[in-house]
């Protein structure tokens, strides 16, 4: 039950700040630099299953102190861009679909500390979400680039 919660809030949270983004804000790309990048220790990856829903019986806990950083780091820099409100109503609506996967990377084993997450679709494109603390906001980026590179190391790693 906790991972439908998860998803439950991860849906609310998109759709509240979703209908808080600016519409004057343009959609120029920016390099994300993930915050503490390097301090990561936790990935918790939680497959969608067929019903739309997160599968907590496939859910996957990785502590691999070798992988998580080569997986950061590849995941860090990626061109990203802040879209338009409409964009991200279009990717919650994606998000209930089989294939897709929502990975979450912590410092801590407690996934109530969770620091970030990211949503890998299908198509390859991801999603970025992470509190900046400093100034209390919620950020949401997606990647410009497809990455089913990407997905398949999340897809491989789902599936030890």
């Amino acid at each position: 039950m906790t991972g439908r919660r998860t998803l439950l809030y991860i849906i609310i949270s998109l759709v509240f700040l979703s209908g808080c983004v600016n519409k004057q804000e343009n959609s120029e790309s920016i390099v994300l630099n993930i915050p503490n990048v390097n301090e990561y220790a936790f990935i918790y990856i939680q497959p969608i299953d067929e019903n739309g829903g997160i599968s907590e019986t496939n859910a996957i806990f990785i502590n691999d102190k070798k992988k998580i950083p080569e997986l950061m780091q590849k995941l860090n820099a990626q061109e990203v861009f802040q879209s338009p409100s409409k964009s991200f109503n279009k990717r919650i609506e994606k998000l209930n679909q089989q294939q897709n996967f929502l990975v979450s990377v912590s410092r801590t084993e407690y996934t109530s500390h969770k620091q970030f997450d990211m949503i890998f679709f299908r198509d390859g494109s991801i999603q970025y979400q992470f509190t900046d603390k400093k100034k209390q906001k919620m950020n949401l980026y997606l990647s410009k680039e497809k990455h089913p590179n990407l997905l398949q190391e999340i897809k491989d790693l789902a599936e030890r």
